[in-house]
């Protein structure tokens, strides 16, 4: 996918299922040029907005993110906050705070 659009990194959620990771050249320090990660269990109730959360997630993971971090520690954060924005109804008020995600799943 990369080769064919000449993005750096493409991700693409895929609801239920988890979401994809697809790399170029530099796989940004994770081992694997493409992977899927699994969705976290919860107990969904309103979906709406999930993919923001995730989008949102990611970005600010990478911002904050150290020189050297993996790719995938962002994208395992941006998993697990989308997960959690379905538990609640509605999208801005279920968006878990990083504290919450952290008390939740450690690190």
């Amino acid at each position: 996918l990369c080769r064919t659009t000449g993005v750096p990194t493409v991700v693409i959620t895929l609801g239920e299922h988890g979401c994809f990771v697809s790399h170029g050249r530099d796989h940004r320090g994770d081992d694997q040029p493409y992977y899927r990660l699994p969705p976290e269990a919860v107990r969904a109730i309103d979906t709406t907005g999930a993919g923001d959360a995730f989008s949102g997630a990611l970005a600010a993971a990478l911002a904050f993110a150290e020189a050297g971090t993996p790719f995938r520690d962002a994208v395992i954060h941006a998993n697990r906050v989308a997960a959690m924005s379905t538990e609640t109804l509605g999208t801005a008020p279920a968006m878990p705070t990083l504290a919450q995600v952290r008390a939740r799943f450690g690190r």
